[in-house]
């Protein structure tokens, strides 16, 4: 067929533009409800936990309800928890806490709203949360 004008030189008129892009579902195979064999879990029957590390560095005086706080928030979204390790720090000003935590991937939402929170809570100073390698 003869090349038409406003048309690329690579494609004939009434050719399928489609066989010249890559899918969508290439892309986003979450949103037709399609996984990708890498992706999928091989051989598990039961998610892997997954280990985080909850680092608060709250005012001294605040600490004790930050705690309760945390450990309710856990409680509630059925997070375990090991016990914290607490640090004095700044001369006792300020105090870090250190939560070590094990949660399934699609509980790491729970995680995410609790860091979100506990960052607009008054008293806290700096809040972070980071990966445990596997022992």
């Amino acid at each position: 067929m003869p090349a038409c004008p406003g048309i690329p030189s690579g494609l004939a008129f009434g050719e399928d533009t489609m066989t010249r892009q890559i899918s969508l579902q290439t892309f986003f195979p979450t949103l037709f409800g399609r996984t990708r064999a890498h992706d999928a879990p091989r051989g598990t029957s039961h998610p892997a936990l997954l280990r985080y590390r909850l680092i608060v560095l709250a005012l001294t005086s605040q600490t004790p309800q930050i705690d309760t706080l945390v450990r309710s928030s856990l409680q509630y979204d059925r997070l375990s928890t090991e016990a914290p390790i607490t640090t004095a720090r700044v001369g006792g000003y300020l105090t870090e806490s250190a939560y070590t935590l094990q949660c399934r991937q699609d509980q790491r939402a729970a995680l995410v709203r609790l860091v979100t929170h506990l960052g607009e809570t008054p008293g806290v100073r700096a809040i972070r949360w980071e990966t445990v390698p596997k022992a």
